[in-house]
């Protein structure tokens, strides 16, 4: 017959090992969620030029970091395909601008 440890001090080495790994997998599908624009570049270049509204209301469900990852992205999508010279900076306030406008129309 095999006996388990079964004291308060393995089950709660047990439970921390466990939660200790159950975060650190959090942590790492967040920081991969954080870490790629969430919308593709080409597919946002076509719906801007398709349907401007459609496109907008996308950008303005994404959150602050994912907008902002989006925007850097995206910036240097249109320089390298348009040769432009713009920023991701530049690029939010763009976006900003179309949103207000939108919202104001």
């Amino acid at each position: 017959m095999t006996i388990r440890r079964t004291s308060a001090t393995y089950l709660g080495r047990y439970h921390n090992r466990q939660d200790a790994e159950l975060t650190h997998d959090l942590r790492y599908r967040y920081q991969q969620a954080l870490s790629t624009p969430t919308l593709d570049c080409a597919d946002l270049y076509e719906l801007l030029r398709a349907d401007r509204r459609e496109a907008l209301l996308k950008l303005a469900d994404l959150t602050l970091p994912q907008l902002t990852l989006q925007a850097y992205a995206f910036a240097g999508y249109v320089n390298e395909r348009h040769g432009k010279e713009w920023t991701g900076l530049e690029m939010l306030q763009w976006w900003n601008d179309q949103i207000a406008q939108m919202e104001g129309a």
